[in-house]
Protein backbone atom coordinates (compact mmCIF):
# COMPACT_ATOMS: atom_id res chain seq x y z
CA UNK A 1 0.00 0.00 0.00
CA UNK A 2 1.10 3.08 -1.19
CA UNK A 3 0.65 6.89 0.45
CA UNK A 4 -0.18 9.56 -2.57
CA UNK A 5 1.66 12.41 -1.06
CA UNK A 6 2.86 15.31 -3.02
CA UNK A 7 6.86 15.74 -3.11
CA UNK A 8 8.15 17.66 -0.98
CA UNK A 9 10.10 20.07 -2.49
CA UNK A 10 13.63 21.81 -1.19
CA UNK A 11 12.94 25.64 -0.21
CA UNK A 12 15.71 27.95 -1.68
CA UNK A 13 17.42 29.26 1.60
CA UNK A 14 19.08 31.98 1.57
CA UNK A 15 22.17 32.20 3.67
CA UNK A 16 25.78 33.08 4.30
CA UNK A 17 25.86 37.26 5.17
CA UNK A 18 21.97 37.47 4.82
CA UNK A 19 21.16 35.06 7.22
CA UNK A 20 23.91 36.19 9.67
CA UNK A 21 22.22 39.61 8.78
CA UNK A 22 18.95 38.40 9.94
CA UNK A 23 19.96 36.65 13.41
CA UNK A 24 21.65 39.75 14.33
CA UNK A 25 18.44 41.59 13.54
CA UNK A 26 16.06 39.33 15.56
CA UNK A 27 18.54 38.68 18.54
CA UNK A 28 19.65 42.03 18.96
CA UNK A 29 23.40 41.26 19.04
CA UNK A 30 25.54 43.75 17.77
CA UNK A 31 28.20 41.82 15.95
CA UNK A 32 28.99 38.09 14.80
CA UNK A 33 30.98 37.37 18.02
CA UNK A 34 28.40 38.55 20.37
CA UNK A 35 25.67 36.48 18.53
CA UNK A 36 27.68 33.85 19.12
CA UNK A 37 28.22 34.00 22.46
CA UNK A 38 24.33 34.55 23.02
CA UNK A 39 23.38 31.87 21.45
CA UNK A 40 26.73 29.29 22.63
CA UNK A 41 28.13 28.29 19.56
CA UNK A 42 31.91 28.47 18.83
CA UNK A 43 32.71 32.23 16.41
CA UNK A 44 33.96 29.45 14.21
CA UNK A 45 30.37 28.64 13.55
CA UNK A 46 28.65 31.53 12.65
CA UNK A 47 31.68 32.55 10.37
CA UNK A 48 31.41 29.16 8.23
CA UNK A 49 28.07 30.11 7.82
CA UNK A 50 28.36 33.89 6.92
CA UNK A 51 31.49 33.09 4.33
CA UNK A 52 29.87 30.20 2.92
CA UNK A 53 26.27 31.32 1.95
CA UNK A 54 25.33 28.46 4.50
CA UNK A 55 22.21 28.18 7.51
CA UNK A 56 22.11 26.57 10.86
CA UNK A 57 19.12 25.03 10.99
CA UNK A 58 19.30 23.92 14.41
CA UNK A 59 20.23 27.86 15.53
CA UNK A 60 17.03 28.74 13.75
CA UNK A 61 15.11 26.38 15.62
CA UNK A 62 16.45 27.76 18.96
CA UNK A 63 16.15 31.54 17.93
CA UNK A 64 12.60 30.47 16.41
CA UNK A 65 11.25 29.06 19.60
CA UNK A 66 13.00 31.77 21.99
CA UNK A 67 12.13 34.78 20.27
CA UNK A 68 8.95 33.73 18.33
CA UNK A 69 10.78 34.85 15.58
CA UNK A 70 9.26 33.96 11.44
CA UNK A 71 10.75 30.68 10.26
CA UNK A 72 10.79 32.38 7.03
CA UNK A 73 12.21 35.38 7.60
CA UNK A 74 14.97 33.70 9.10
CA UNK A 75 15.26 30.75 6.46
CA UNK A 76 13.61 32.11 3.38
CA UNK A 77 13.95 36.11 4.29
CA UNK A 78 10.46 36.66 3.24
CA UNK A 79 7.68 38.18 4.98
CA UNK A 80 8.17 40.05 9.12
CA UNK A 81 10.49 39.39 11.42
CA UNK A 82 7.93 38.12 13.90
CA UNK A 83 4.38 37.06 13.09
CA UNK A 84 1.88 40.00 14.20
CA UNK A 85 -0.45 39.01 16.96
CA UNK A 86 -2.44 41.09 19.26
CA UNK A 87 -1.64 39.60 21.96
CA UNK A 88 2.33 38.79 21.66
CA UNK A 89 4.50 37.80 24.30
CA UNK A 90 7.38 39.52 22.21
CA UNK A 91 8.31 43.33 22.63
CA UNK A 92 11.28 45.24 21.94
CA UNK A 93 13.49 46.55 24.71
CA UNK A 94 15.66 49.81 25.07
CA UNK A 95 19.36 48.92 24.89
CA UNK A 96 21.36 51.66 26.68
CA UNK A 97 25.62 51.15 27.02
CA UNK A 98 27.83 53.14 29.38
CA UNK A 99 30.10 55.71 27.79
CA UNK A 100 31.93 57.80 29.47
CA UNK A 101 29.41 58.06 32.95
CA UNK A 102 26.48 58.33 30.90
CA UNK A 103 23.96 56.11 29.76
CA UNK A 104 23.80 56.13 25.78
CA UNK A 105 20.96 54.43 23.94
CA UNK A 106 22.83 51.32 21.75
CA UNK A 107 19.83 49.75 19.94
CA UNK A 108 16.74 47.77 20.56
CA UNK A 109 16.41 44.13 21.63
CA UNK A 110 13.34 41.92 21.43
CA UNK A 111 12.92 39.99 24.18
CA UNK A 112 9.95 37.49 25.20
CA UNK A 113 8.24 39.09 28.24
CA UNK A 114 7.74 35.89 30.59
CA UNK A 115 11.48 36.26 31.65
CA UNK A 116 10.17 40.20 32.73
CA UNK A 117 7.02 38.79 34.57
CA UNK A 118 8.82 36.18 36.59
CA UNK A 119 10.71 39.02 38.36
CA UNK A 120 7.95 41.22 38.78
CA UNK A 121 9.81 43.75 35.92
CA UNK A 122 7.17 45.67 33.33
CA UNK A 123 8.19 46.27 29.74
CA UNK A 124 7.36 50.18 30.44
CA UNK A 125 9.55 50.69 33.07
CA UNK A 126 12.41 48.30 32.71
CA UNK A 127 15.68 49.28 30.49
CA UNK A 128 18.51 47.12 29.90
CA UNK A 129 21.95 48.38 30.12
CA UNK A 130 25.04 46.62 28.53
CA UNK A 131 28.10 46.54 29.85
CA UNK A 132 30.90 44.87 28.97
CA UNK A 133 28.66 41.95 27.15
CA UNK A 134 26.73 41.17 30.05
CA UNK A 135 22.84 43.01 30.20
CA UNK A 136 21.30 43.95 33.16
CA UNK A 137 17.58 44.65 33.30
CA UNK A 138 16.75 47.53 35.69
CA UNK A 139 13.59 48.79 36.98
CA UNK A 140 13.80 52.49 36.38
CA UNK A 141 10.99 52.91 39.13
CA UNK A 142 13.07 51.80 41.92
CA UNK A 143 14.59 55.13 43.30
CA UNK A 144 15.21 54.22 46.95
CA UNK A 145 19.10 53.79 47.56
CA UNK A 146 19.01 53.99 51.13
CA UNK A 147 18.95 50.42 51.59
CA UNK A 148 19.07 46.84 49.98
CA UNK A 149 20.94 44.38 47.85
CA UNK A 150 23.40 46.09 44.99
CA UNK A 151 25.55 43.95 42.19
CA UNK A 152 28.69 45.81 42.64
CA UNK A 153 31.42 45.51 39.63
CA UNK A 154 34.51 46.23 41.41
CA UNK A 155 37.59 45.61 38.63
CA UNK A 156 35.57 43.04 36.75
CA UNK A 157 34.72 41.42 40.10
CA UNK A 158 30.93 41.47 40.38
CA UNK A 159 29.50 40.36 44.18
CA UNK A 160 26.11 41.06 45.53
CA UNK A 161 26.09 42.82 48.46
CA UNK A 162 23.89 44.52 51.07
CA UNK A 163 24.38 47.90 51.18
CA UNK A 164 22.79 50.60 53.25
CA UNK A 165 23.10 55.12 53.31
CA UNK A 166 24.54 56.37 56.77
CA UNK A 167 22.78 59.02 58.26
CA UNK A 168 25.22 61.29 56.78
CA UNK A 169 24.36 60.51 53.51
CA UNK A 170 27.86 58.22 52.52
CA UNK A 171 28.00 54.60 51.60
Amino acid sequence: MTISQPEIKTFNYTGGKDFTTRLLTVTGASNLSKLAQLIGVPRTTIATSHRRDMIQHEIIVRICLVTEASLRYLTLDEGERFKKTEKSSIKTLLIEKRLNRNLETKGHIPLNLIPLEEYNLEESSTTVVEQKSSFFFVNTLETNTTLGKYLIDIDSSLSINHLYLLLDKNW
